[in-house]
């Protein structure tokens, strides 16, 4: 039998004093933009008072985002390239002038893996008969 007082065991939310409501708005802010959100922005969204709950939120949100990554393992045909993405630079940095290009201190090297799957059907003329099922991306350091 299911009970009220069981909401939320063993998921993310367990133990959380705030509104579901808040982790639906969470949810769909972290997944539907390309930046981002601090927990700042994220309580000002949210018109909630207090920051920590906030924070505690946010941050159980992106584990069990970065957990969910690992359970996935890239098989049959994988596409690999390398992508630059805009990073930020440290305050020194930015007296300093900065390179231009692949090279700039703006930008991180990253190694994209794509699975790829070939599709019957691909829908439109001159698209291509591909789809894309898991990414993994990693930080190259160099």
């Amino acid at each position: 039998m299911w009970l009220p007082s069981e909401l939320g065991v063993n998921t993310v939310m367990y133990g959380s004093q705030l509104p579901f409501r808040y982790w639906v708005i969470a949810m769909h802010l972290l997944t539907s933009t390309k930046k981002s959100f601090s927990a700042k922005e994220l309580q000002v969204q949210l018109g909630h008072r207090n920051y920590n709950p906030i924070w505690a939120m946010l941050h159980k949100l992106r584990y069990a985002m970065g957990e969910r990554d690992g359970k996935y393992q890239l098989s049959g045909i994988i596409e690999l390239d390398e992508g630059f993405f805009s990073t930020e630079t440290e305050s020194e940095q930015k007296e300093k002038p900065l390179k231009r290009g692949c090279g700039s201190q703006k930008k991180s090297k990253v190694l994209v893996m794509a699975e790829s799957m070939p599709i019957e059907n691909p829908g439109k003329p001159g698209s291509k008969p591909r789809k894309v099922n898991h990414l993994k991306m990693f930080v190259i350091l160099t």
